[in-house]
């Protein structure tokens, strides 16, 4: 389902802080380093993105520090799920309208997993950064 996407802020990749209105839900992003696109989504689920910054990988890349819905100054909804956080995260790669590396730490990279398996166009590359490629028994295995 597309999303009512609307940018409160000019240049959606232009360094600094974004808002995004996804169906009238805030989703606040930061812009920082030079490349191509690496949208990154912290783990948590509930963690604050600046814990993830990485001024190395910004020499290498635009990287773009999702606040998920329901952390940080993002919107907050009634309930919380992995197609939650895949719904926001499709709506913000629609809007930057070109392709992009995934980069999911921990929880995040169930999200980013989920989403290039499941809607893999656009999507230059996934990287996962302490998370896992499975959930559930298997992984406790």
């Amino acid at each position: 389902m597309p999303a009512n996407n609307t940018d409160t802020a000019p240049g959606s990749l232009t360094p600094g802080t974004h808002e995004l209105s996804i169906d009238g839900v805030r989703l606040v992003y930061h812009v920082a380093g030079h490349g191509p696109v690496c949208v990154a989504h912290p783990g948590g689920p509930g963690l604050y993105w600046a814990y993830l910054r990485s001024p190395e990988l910004e020499t290498h890349f635009t990287v773009v520090y999702v606040e998920p819905v329901g952390t940080g100054r993002s919107g907050r909804l009634p309930r919380y799920g992995l197609n939650i956080y895949v719904r926001f995260l499709a709506a913000l790669i629609e809007h930057l309208d070109q392709p992009v590396y995934l980069l999911g730490h921990s929880h995040g990279g169930f999200v980013v997993q989920y989403h290039a398996l499941h809607q893999p166009e656009g999507i230059a590359g996934v990287i996962l950064y302490d998370s896992a490629p499975l959930t559930g028994p298997e992984h406790g295995a």
